[in-house]
């Protein structure tokens, strides 16, 4: 099966959505690899989760091998914080061969990379739009974010509908309202899913 990427601004459910989809598909994660602390009670991929967690010096020297598909680099302002995030070249070329989807959460930077590594264009890409900030906002406070630091990504994030909308290459939206569940976003995803196993041509 192809590789299934999806997008979102911080707090629209794009994690949470893709947890249930893979789920739903027997799918695995397509690990990313990060220098972030790992949080209470996360799974490492190893156990089962979406990350990789390295020591920024490994991820550098990885880096410098040609090792990653793709890289957020902190360094030259990329992504949201501070940390790394990549995608490992062998794991990505793993996920294209393989007849399980394999799932992974990225950025909207990241997007062209992933395309051009995937064999014979074998790649599913979904973006969660918002339309309401206040309603990300909320969404971030409840799950435990500082609001400084809430307002902070929002704003790091606010040219991503732009960016994805105006992109030539091919992107599902997904529109997540305040009266949309978590499963009906899942459920979208494997509806796309399914229709793309079968041959069809991607829809929004």
């Amino acid at each position: 099966m192809p590789l299934f990427d999806v997008m979102g601004r911080p707090g629209s459910g794009k994690t949470t959505s893709t947890t249930r989809a893979k789920e739903r598909l027997d799918g695995l994660w397509l690990p990313s690899i990060t220098d972030r602390p790992q949080r209470p009670g996360e799974l490492s991929w190893e156990e089962g989760g979406e990350y990789m967690f390295l020591e920024a010096e490994q991820i550098i020297a990885m880096n410098k091998r040609g090792e990653f598909a793709s890289l957020v680099d902190p360094r030259k302002g990329q992504g949201q914080g501070k940390y790394f995030y990549g995608t490992p070249l062998d794991f990505l070329a793993r996920a294209s061969h393989d007849v399980r989807w394999w799932f992974s959460v990225i950025v909207p930077e990241v997007l062209a990379p992933f395309h051009q590594h995937c064999r014979g264009g074998r790649i599913l890409s979904v973006y969660i739009s918002v339309a309401s900030e206040e309603f990300l906002y909320r969404n971030m406070i409840h799950r435990g974010e500082e609001p400084e630091e809430a307002r902070r990504r929002l704003v790091k994030s606010a040219t991503w509908d732009e960016t994805v909308r105006t992109s030539p290459l091919q992107i599902i939206e997904i529109v997540n309202s305040e009266e949309t569940t978590v499963a009906a976003i899942a459920d979208r995803m494997v509806t796309h899913a399914r229709h793309f196993e079968h041959g069809g041509r991607v829809h929004t």
